[in-house]
């Protein structure tokens, strides 16, 4: 039982937070194995390849790597991107999509909910 309890605290849980916002798309991940948040941003800057080509395949490719359970998003997203946050591209299942109100989003909001923590830490 004491085995069991021990492989289930050490395999990874995953939660990402997807966003397409005009040029740029954001993604950010927290492993809670590691207590680790990475966030990554990808902006098109005048490049020959366009924002949706590129800017996906830089999803595609943190989805692959980072394999999460829950994957956050606005509820303001276009239905193409929604379909490929749905997809499972190779993981052993299809991630959990929650949608989210565009506000959360915010850097301003999410400084907001940050102080928030530290002050009740």
């Amino acid at each position: 039982m004491e085995e069991e309890m021990d492989e289930a605290e050490s395999q990874s849980q995953v939660y990402m937070a997807c966003v397409v916002h005009g040029h740029r798309v954001g993604v950010s991940y927290y492993d809670s194995s590691i207590r680790q948040l990475n966030v990554l941003e990808f902006w098109e800057d005048g490049a020959d390849y366009p924002l949706i080509d590129m800017g996906w395949r830089f999803y595609l490719l943190m989805k692959y790597q980072a394999q999460p359970v829950i994957i956050y998003t606005s509820t303001k997203s276009e239905e193409a991107f929604l379909s490929a946050l749905q997809r499972n591209d190779g993981m052993d299942s299809a991630p959990t999509l929650k949608l989210m109100k565009s506000s959360i989003f915010s850097y301003e909001q999410a400084w907001h909910r940050k102080l928030q923590r530290l002050k009740s830490a």
